[in-house]
């Protein structure tokens, strides 16, 4: 910018010294012009002068601003990080998202080691950062995932899935392979596990924190039944326990429920009683209390020598009497 002013400057007054030769050499104005005319001439040709000079002094700092911003990119690549600084890898999360262990990032002129941060899980690499350009050369990143590494070495990265620890190893070729989780056990802390039970029922647990399964819960929502299993229903039927745990219909039963009665064809004092294999019987069965059938007043028996009974509507014996001929 001083320089663009020197400039602008320099040429104004050189532009002054043009213009007072050729005032000295020039005859003078005519009379026609009075003093007040003449005064106004010169302050316009002095508001021309400021204005040229405020255009040049524009040019001048936009040219020294541009080679101000050349110089800057010829000087230094941009993002480029300074001499002999380190860079850094970037740890990811998860496999395929930039997870996993980080590899180291390239140093710069005086050959640090780059510093790579290691991940809790997956296989992805971190980002690498550049060195700087000097004649000191990059050195390899310490630490960092699929760098060069001593055939045979086993590098601990921490904790993974299931109270595992992830390790990697050196191969052949001096490169780390994929990491691994070793030394796992059952489960990963809180999850979930459910089995069915009983009667259509089901229980569940947790995973504790040291990753194992505690002992199942109790048995909760059972059915009325265990699929399969067989009940005897109704009248001598049978029923069968369905996939969910209910009951089927009753069937095979019979004409009666065992114990159940009916007049049928008996006398008063008698009925029918339905079998234990649900059936009617033909035989009739005199009801609880009574001693024969009346028989409307023709039933009876002997009760001793010479001796018999009749069978009263009460259902009761009378008293035996003397009989002749009455075969007993």
């Amino acid at each position: 910018a001083g320089d663009a002013e020197n400039l602008c400057r320099a040429a104004s007054d050189a532009r002054r010294a043009r213009v007072r030769g050729q005032h000295s050499t020039r005859a003078p104005p005519p009379r026609i012009l009075d003093s007040v005319g003449f005064d106004r001439w010169k302050l316009l040709r002095a508001g021309v002068l400021r204005v040229l000079s405020r255009v040049l002094f524009g040019v001048g700092v936009a040219v020294t601003a541009a080679a101000c911003a050349v110089g800057a990119d010829a000087e230094e690549p941009p993002n480029d990080t300074p001499d002999g600084a380190a860079g850094s890898g970037v740890a990811g999360l998860d496999p395929g998202t930039g997870g996993g262990w980080a590899s180291g990032g390239a140093s710069g002129a005086s050959g640090a080691a780059g510093s790579g941060a290691s991940g809790n899980g997956g296989t992805s690499a971190g980002g690498t950062s550049a060195g700087g350009t000097s004649s000191g050369g990059a050195a390899s990143g310490g630490g960092g995932g699929g760098g060069s590494c001593s055939p045979g070495a086993v590098q601990q990265l921490g904790s993974c899935e299931k109270c595992g620890t992830a390790e990697r190893k050196c191969n052949a070729s001096g490169q780390w392979d994929a990491p691994i989780c070793i030394n796992q056990k059952d489960c990963n802390p809180g999850d979930p596990q459910n089995q069915p039970c009983g009667s259509c029922g089901t229980q569940s647990r947790s995973c504790q924190a040291d990753c194992t399964w505690p002992s199942w819960g109790t048995c909760s929502g059972q059915g009325a039944c265990t699929p399969g299993t067989k009940q005897n229903c109704g009248n001598c039927g049978t029923r069968t326990c369905t996939a969910s745990c209910t009951w089927g219909g009753c069937s095979g039963e019979g004409a009666c429920a065992p114990g159940a009665t009916k007049a049928g064809s008996c006398d008063n004092c008698s009925h029918l009683v339905c079998n234990s294999s649900c059936q009617w019987p033909t035989k009739c069965t005199l009801k609880a209390g009574n001693q024969c059938d009346y028989e409307a007043g023709t039933n009876w028996q002997c009760c001793a020598a010479g001796k018999w009974q009749f069978c009263g509507s009460s259902c009761q014996w009378f008293p035996c009497q003397t009989c002749s001929g009455c075969g007993c």
